[in-house]
């Protein structure tokens, strides 16, 4: 499975109000994300954990992400907590999930913490992979 298919072939939870999850698939329209995140328009799905290739320890990616909320918070935005998870759930990793950033925001956050892609949504529209690399 190349890097593309791996990608798509993931999950992406939000931990949303009152302990319920949003799962987040690529291409697919989710209504009830589209309720979570109002009045904004726009999320992004983001980690900071392991720049591919590298594979980092686990200590230096949790301090990776705590960088990278201090810089979503920085921009004003706020954000939920999130995890990746393969569908054959071989790997996961910790993520955030920002309401109402940009595209543009969201794609320079990520090419700062060195990933491949990240995943976007406007309301009412599928969510997109970007690739950045």
């Amino acid at each position: 499975m190349n890097l593309i298919e791996a990608f798509k072939n993931t999950d992406y939870i939000v931990n949303g109000s009152n302990n319920k999850q949003i799962v987040i698939n690529i291409d697919n329209l989710h209504p009830e994300l589209d309720t979570f995140i109002s009045p904004a328009l726009s999320w992004c799905f983001i980690t900071a954990y392991n720049p591919l290739p590298l594979i980092l320890e686990e200590e230096e990616n949790i301090e990776r992400n705590n960088l990278l909320i201090k810089d979503v918070l920085h921009l004003g935005n706020t954000f939920h907590t999130a995890l990746g998870i393969s569908k054959t759930t071989d790997w996961q990793e910790e993520s955030i999930f920002v309401v109402g950033i940009s595209k543009e925001k969201s794609i320079n956050l990520g090419r700062k913490y060195g990933q491949k892609a990240i995943v976007f949504g406007t309301k009412s529209n599928k969510a997109e992979l970007i690739m950045l690399t």
